[in-house]
């Protein structure tokens, strides 16, 4: 099962662990050397990201599963892990986030979230994130976005102990 970063590694690592599906782990340097080896049938599975859904689209890759908590709503036939494996808690998501300085200024934070909003509100951003598989939360604030992190380093630290991966 290929992987591309860390994050895909511990989808991976902890898919393991929650299935007893004995895989062997390759690491890539990258998305780019991984989507060739699988495309190129080098390796029969991979953990994708979105760069993969070129993949999905043009039919040259099929989705198994999902890490996310609920069905992907481009992708509504595929079933989450979760839902195979009940009592999982498996939900491990790819997010972006622009961050600042600590002290930022209100007034700035305010506006970079209103122009940045702005941007990702344009028909045509949003056309090409929905392409590439990019689910954009409803809620983008500064507030929303510090308990996104939360929530996600404290998930993120219950799979990695789950999966028994160490530091490197």
């Amino acid at each position: 099962m290929g992987v591309s970063d860390s994050v895909t590694l511990v989808v991976a690592s902890a898919f393991k662990a929650v299935t007893n599906v004995d895989v062997t782990i390759i690491p890539y340097k990258g998305g780019g050397p991984q989507n060739t080896d699988f495309i190129g049938n080098q390796i029969s599975t991979a953990v994708g990201t979105p760069n993969m859904m070129q993949f999905v689209n043009n039919g040259k890759a099929r989705v198994l599963t999902a890490s996310t908590p609920a069905r992907v709503p481009f992708l509504p036939q595929v079933p989450t892990l979760a839902e195979l494996v009940p009592g999982s808690d498996f939900n491990v998501t790819t997010w972006y986030a622009i961050a600042g300085p600590a002290k930022l200024p209100r007034p700035i934070v305010e506006r970079l979230h209103a122009e940045i909003r702005r941007a990702m509100d344009d028909p045509d951003m949003k056309k090409r994130l929905d392409d590439q598989g990019v689910i954009r939360p409803a809620d983008t604030s500064p507030e929303a976005l510090a308990v996104v992190m939360k929530d996600y380093q404290e998930r993120m630290a219950r799979l990695i102990r789950a999966a028994g991966i160490k530091p490197e």
